[in-house]
C-alpha cells in the first residue's frame, strides 16, 4: 500500500522518527514493517563482527566503523570483501524482507506500510565515500564496486515500482550533525569529511532518482532544528500520505 523511506544527514533523527511512526501506524490499524539497512548486513555483518572481536578493537558506532576508526589501513583492504558480501545479500534481503511481505499482505488485502531507514540509496553513498574518498582506491579496484552500485540502485528502483512512496530527506546543519554523532556514539572520534560527503551525495542521488521514478513517488525535505517539531511535522505528513 505505502512505502516511506528515510534518508538524510547523520544524526538527524531518521531512526528515532521511523521507529516512533511504526508504533503510531500500528495503533491506527496498519500492518507495519520497519527495515533498517545501510551497509554491512547479513553475511558481511557476521564476518565483520567476528573480525572486530578477534582484533579486540574499542567499539565505535558499529562493527565496521570500529575497524575503520581503529585500523584504517586494514579497513581499506577489508572493504572489498565487505562489499562483495553485501552484494550477495541484496537480493536475499529484498525477496525475504520486502517482496514476501508485500505479496502476503496484498493477498490478505491488508493495509500495510513499510518504513525503510536509509536503505540502498544510502548504501551507494557510503561505499562511494569509503572507496573513493577515504581509501582512494585506484580505478581498477574501484571497478569491482560497480556490480554493487548497479544492483543496489536496480533493487531500490524495484522497491518503488508498485506502491505509492514517500521519500523523506531529513537535513541538519554540519555542526549539529557532528555534535549529534558524538553524543549518540559516546566517542570523540568523528569523520567530518564523511558527514559533509553524506549530505552532498544525498542531494545528488535524490536528483538523479527523480529522473527514474514515476508519479507514485513523492519527495519531501525537512530541515531538522528541533527534533520534536520535526518529528511532529513528519508524522502528520506521513499519516496524510498513507490515508
Amino acid at each position: 500500500m505505502a512505502l516511506v523511506i528515510f534518508v538524510g544527514s547523520v544524526a538527524s533523527g531518521k531512526t528515532s522518527t521511523s521507529r516512533a511512526l511504526k508504533k503510531i501506524l500500528t495503533d491506527r490499524g496498519f500492518t507495519v514493517k520497519y527495515i533498517d539497512i545501510n551497509i554491512n548486513h547479513g553475511f558481511s555483518y557476521l564476518l565483520t563482527r567476528i573480525v572486530a572481536s578477534l582484533l579486540r578493537y574499542k567499539y565505535v558506532g558499529n562493527h565496521y566503523l570500529t575497524i575503520r576508526f581503529n585500523n584504517e589501513t586494514f579497513f581499506c583492504k577489508y572493504l572489498r570483501l565487505m562489499q562483495i558480501l553485501d552484494t550477495l545479500y541484496i537480493p536475499i534481503k529484498y525477496l525475504v524482507s520486502l517482496k514476501a511481505f508485500t505479496l502476503f499482505n496484498n493477498f490478505r488485502r491488508r493495509q500495510y506500510v513499510i518504513l525503510l531507514d536509509e536503505y540502498y540509496l544510502n548504501s551507494i553513498i557510503e561505499y562511494l565515500y569509503f572507496s573513493r574518498r577515504l581509501c582512494k582506491l585506484n580505478y581498477g579496484a574501484g571497478r569491482t564496486y560497480k556490480i554493487f552500485y548497479s544492483l543496489a540502485f536496480h533493487v531500490f528502483l524495484l522497491s518503488l515500482k508498485n506502491d505509492k512512496t514517500l521519500i523523506i530527506c531529513m537535513s541538519r546543519i554540519f555542526d549539529e550533525s557532528v555534535r549529534g554523532w558524538l553524543l549518540r556514539e559516546k566517542t570523540r572520534l568523528v569523520d567530518a569529511n564523511h558527514i559533509v560527503f553524506r549530505d552532498l551525495a544525498t542531494r545528488v542521488m535524490l536528483n538523479i532518482l527523480k529522473q527514474y521514478v514515476g508519479d507514485n513517488v513523492l519527495f519531501k525535505n525537512y530541515i531538522v532544528q528541533d527534533f520534536e517539531k520535526a518529528s511532529k511535522n513528519i508524522t502528520k505528513d506521513v499519516l496524510e500520505f498513507v490515508s
